[in-house]
């Protein structure tokens, strides 16, 4: 496998014709609307209000959220108690699965990747409620009505394409992607934790137990 394999290629030409198209179909759809012009002028102030406060979820990122979630096994290893939703998950996993392993952090590690899956619907689920919470702001049933009287004028084809460009050019990773891509990161530092009994990375085990 070679670097590129790794970081991939930034196609910087496409992300920039994406903008400078987006631009230039948002001049051509006011100009279609005439008189209505205002339309358009309104949609876009919304849409791109809600671009930006799903970019600014991105820095509520899922390595804190993994964190939350070592932080649970930690008080249920422990004996104590969590008032976190998912805390009876938690619990009732490390409760029916004990586990052999000597060393205390090799079994947290563990736990931690048992119950990644789990975790991930379960914080994907929260911070989709909460960003619908955030986008309510921009008011999105007028969006929506804004929307509909533009489609209603010049038909719906124009501000498909018009709202694909701006995906592309404000946000061509979506949240619900980066915030998977952050906690599957942050999940490598457990699958890279070293065992000092058996001299083995946590993958190893993790394997083992697959193949049980």
């Amino acid at each position: 496998m070679n670097k590129f394999d790794f970081h991939g290629k930034l196609n910087v030409d496409s992300l920039a014709d994406s903008l400078d198209d987006a631009f230039a179909l948002a001049a051509e759809i006011r100009r279609a609307l005439g008189p209505n012009g205002h339309y358009l002028e309104k949609y876009l102030s919304r849409f791109l209000r809600g671009i930006q406060i799903c970019a600014d979820s991105l820095n509520q990122g899922g390595v804190n959220a993994l964190t939350e979630l070592r932080s649970l096994i930690v008080c249920a290893m422990n004996g104590e108690i969590d008032k976190s939703p998912f805390y009876s998950t938690v619990r009732n996993y490390i409760d029916t699965h004990p586990l052999a392993f000597q060393e205390w952090e090799t079994q947290r590690a563990f736990y931690t990747a048992a119950l990644f899956r789990d975790y991930l619907q379960y914080k994907a689920k929260e911070y989709r409620e909460r960003l619908e919470e955030q986008l309510e702001t921009i008011r999105t049933s007028t969006f929506s009505r804004q929307r509909k009287k533009i489609d209603d004028s010049i038909g719906p084809d124009a501000m498909k394409d018009l709202d694909l460009l701006l995906y592309k050019a404000f946000m061509p990773i979506l949240p619900a992607a980066f915030l998977f891509q952050e906690m599957s990161v942050s999940l490598l530092f457990d699958l890279a934790h070293k065992d000092t009994e058996t001299n083995r990375l946590m993958v190893e085990l993790w394997l083992d137990a697959i193949d049980q």
